[in-house]
């Protein structure tokens, strides 16, 4: 047997949600055989069977639960393995199995013991009975002793054990461990597999936790036809099994530690983050795969997880700032004035500055009643304002919001094409205009000058200006630059709390002043169509200006010249940013650090390996797994599981090209080619993959960051060609597949979908030919 036996007490299957984790769990691992135990099912049909194992376990046996308890299944891979069902008891479950493959006849059996006493000498009895060994040998007293009687009439040894020790936990914050779960082999089955062991999984969705019997000869066969699909999956959603994955095995590691102490506070809020993380995981894989929902329940938990998974970041940061370093010729501001008490003037001009059409909140009053009848609830509003001030308002009657899904596109069609905006309450909102005012007044001499936005007396032309005698400085001085303009994806929706709470604290905002904040936003990201939320994310985002401006004083970065103004590196618009330097690759190495450090404790980090590709010489300085050296590909993202299990990430191509030479054919045939040269003198070289040459240039990534480079090289053949207008136009659309046809058509008007969907799968049913331009081309019956 060359894969492994997987065993799981999961504590129930009537759910289908549940019979999802499990089956997700048991393809994650890949086994030969799972036995599952506790399956609380009086009967196991086709059906929910098809549920739990899928195509992988298409054969199986089982054994019924006794009332709430029990019930165990065994299921098995027939193109492998032929199972024959031997003894199906009360206790026990056990089959014949024959390996295909190596010839190797073997039995396996389910054991799930009971709790009541009176029927522990049942149970030995059964399990001593199915296994062949009549003598039923003395009654004893001691489970213990009854244990080490079977395991010696029927010559059976604990496999060594792998990781950690305990399988079952109570879940309680001085948790009791126990190893109630393991596997016993007899001696023809070490002689036949020496390098056998036993270890335990992630546990989630159970008390106990998965154990897995591994022979130490895996064989992992690639998956064919799988790489468009890996790809896409990459670049819309990233690999969504390697988190999986990752995600498990930091579950792991934290059980491991539950084995030899209890959790820290620390420790069991990331154990329950992670446990989401992977719930919302799960979701994704399982909905989001391209396929078109039509069902209001489905689009409904398409756009939950989606949104669950991207609002907000609970996790703490790995990163801690020396915030005296990083402030360092920034004064200290006098904010006592934020905390001054609140007045009936100031609340009133908060209520009028804000817009009086826009949409209500929850309470379904639009910020228009508040205006118009101000005489009547002015009362009301001054109280609840000045219980917010005292810590005496009870905002979780209040305090949330109606969040409103916007499309950013014309024509969305995935659940990333929306924006969400909060409507909040209108009371509430008056109140965090209030602190908004307060705050608008000292801002700017918060933030730098480089960020021209949501501050008074700043507008964006001034960045635009600045920008313009940039490259005007640099073309007269006839130097070379670089402009680098970086725009970070759900900006506001990616803000870590407890790093904001730091750097208030860090700038010098009192003790009050944070607690209100905290009660107001204190839950995931920074709402957006809250008045104060621009301001505490400008607030964020300059100490990533602090870190540009730290560099360019300490002489680190080089910037660009302003003569007698000094140097400038950097200019910021809210999250729009550009970074104007001079200097050379060493420049270029500094941006991307000061990026990767912003990005521990802000989590979002911009791609930088989309535009490059590799030709691999003599393999030293190209690393495996994480460069896109096969096909513009990196072997992280193509093989996640091979990558999970690496001892050594950081490796080279020359050190490890020849363990996987099997796959690297497979994925690409040329890849032979780039092996025998490994061992040259000739060092390894970046290639821009965005031009013919494989230099940069500006104008090619122009050109990607505009159409993604799908650049029409027949675009000057099309536009000064000698033919009508609208030919030309016509003749654009059917390259950019623009055209109204009836796909295209059934992309757009949803309440016809699926019927344009059936006459366009017919039409191209009925003229062989996919693609649009094609049929243009070549197809007679639209060329007649």
């Amino acid at each position: 047997m060359r894969q492994p036996v997987v065993v799981s007490n999961v504590r129930g299957l009537g759910r289908p949600s549940k019979r999802f984790l499990v089956k997700d769990s048991l393809l994650l691992h890949r086994a030969l055989v799972c036995c599952i135990q506790e399956s609380k099912l009086d009967s196991v049909t086709p059906a929910i069977w098809r549920s739990v194992g899928g195509n992988h376990f298409d054969d199986y046996c089982w054994s019924p639960s006794h009332g709430s308890s029990g019930g165990m299944i065994i299921g098995w891979n027939s193109s492998t393995l032929k199972g024959k069902l031997i003894h199906s008891g009360k206790f026990c479950l056990t089959v014949e199995f024959h390996n295909s493959l190596d010839d190797e006849n073997w039995l396996c059996t389910s054991v799930y013991g009971p709790n009541d006493k009176h029927l522990k000498q049942s149970f030995w009895n059964e399990i001593r009975s199915s296994n062949g060994d009549k003598n039923q040998g003395v009654p004893y007293r001691e489970d213990i002793t009854q244990a080490q009687a079977l395991m010696r009439d029927l010559n059976l040894v604990e496999p060594p054990s792998v990781g950690r020790h305990f399988t079952w936990t109570n879940g309680q914050a001085n948790p009791t461990c126990v190893r109630l779960d393991r596997f016993l082999v007899n001696q023809d089955w070490l002689n036949c597999h020496p390098r056998i062991n036993q270890s335990c999984l992630p546990r989630f969705g159970s008390d106990h936790a998965s154990i897995k019997l591994t022979t130490g000869h895996h064989n992992f066969n690639q998956h064919q036809f799988r790489t468009k699909l890996r790809a896409w999956a990459n670049t819309t959603f990233g690999s969504i099994k390697l988190r999986k994955l990752n995600t498990l095995h930091e579950i792991e590691n934290l059980d491991a530690i539950k084995d030899t102490r209890c959790l820290s506070e620390s420790e069991l809020q990331r154990d329950s983050e992670l446990k989401q993380t992977l719930h919302n995981t799960l979701n994704l894989e399982e909905t989001h795969n391209q396929s078109i929902l039509k069902e209001t329940k489905d689009i409904g938990r398409a756009f939950t997880s989606f949104f669950r998974s991207q609002l907000g970041s609970n996790n703490t940061s790995r990163l801690h700032f020396d915030w005296n370093k990083i402030f360092l010729n920034k004064a200290r501001i006098d904010l006592l004035a934020l905390e001054a008490p609140f007045d009936q003037e100031e609340i009133k001009k908060a209520t009028f500055d804000l817009g009086a059409d826009k949409a209500s909140g929850p309470d379904g009053f639009p910020m228009f009643f508040f205006q118009k009848f101000w005489s009547t609830v002015k009362d009301d509003l001054i109280t609840l304002c000045q219980d917010f001030y005292f810590g005496s308002a009870n905002l979780e009657r209040i305090n949330w919001a109606n969040i409103v899904l916007v499309p950013k596109t014309n024509s969305p069609e995935f659940v990333s094409d929306f924006c969400p905006i909060s409507l909040i309450n209108s009371s509430l909102k008056i109140t965090s205009k209030v602190l908004a005012s307060r705050l608008g007044k000292v801002i700017e001499s918060l933030i730098e000058t480089h960020q021209s936005a949501f501050i008074t007396g700043r507008c964006i032309l001034d960045n635009i200006v600045a920008a313009e005698e940039t490259i005007s400085s640099l073309q007269k001085r006839r130097t070379m630059g670089n402009i680098i303009k970086v725009d970070f994806a759900k900006a506001f929706d990616m803000v870590n709390w407890d790093f904001l709470l730091d750097l208030l604290i860090a700038r010098g905002f009192g003790e009050r002043w944070i607690g209100w904040i905290e009660r107001l936003l204190h839950k995931r990201g920074l709402r957006q169509g809250d008045p104060l939320s621009p301001l505490m994310f400008i607030l964020v985002v300059d100490v990533l200006s602090s870190l540009f401006s730290n560099a360019l004083d300490s002489g680190i970065l080089y910037g660009v010249p302003l003569g007698s103004q000094g140097k400038i590196c950097h200019l910021q618009y809210a999250d729009d940013l550009i970074i104007l330097i001079a200097g050379g690759a060493e420049d270029l190495r500094i941006i991307k650090l000061i990026f990767y450090l912003f990005e521990g404790i802000f989590s979002c980090l911009p791609a930088f390996r989309k535009c490059i590709s590799h030709k691999i010489n003599n393999g030293n300085s190209t690393l495996f797994w994480y460069d896109g050296w096969v096909g513009g590909r990196a072997p992280m993202d193509m093989w996640p599981e091979d990558f999970a299990r690496t001892p050594d990430p950081g490796a080279t191509v020359n050190a490890l090209a020849t363990s996987f030479i099997h796959k690297l054919k497979e994925c690409d045939p040329s890849i032979e080619d780039i092996l025998q040269n490994l061992n040259g003198n000739s060092k390894d070289l970046k290639i821009w993959n965005r031009s013919a040459n494989g230099r940069f240039s500006v104008k090619s990534f122009y050109t990607f960051l505009i159409d993604g480079g799908s650049h029409c090289l027949s675009s000057q053949l099309i536009w000064k060609g000698f033919c009508p207008r609208k030919v030309k136009a016509f003749t654009w659309l059917a390259w950019d597949n623009k055209i109204l046809t009836l796909e295209n058509l059934a992309k757009r008007r949803y309440h016809k979908r699926q019927k344009l969907d059936e006459s366009a799968h017919a039409v191209k049913r009925s003229l062989e030919f996919s693609d649009p331009g094609r049929t243009l081309v070549t197809c007679v019956v639209v060329g007649a």
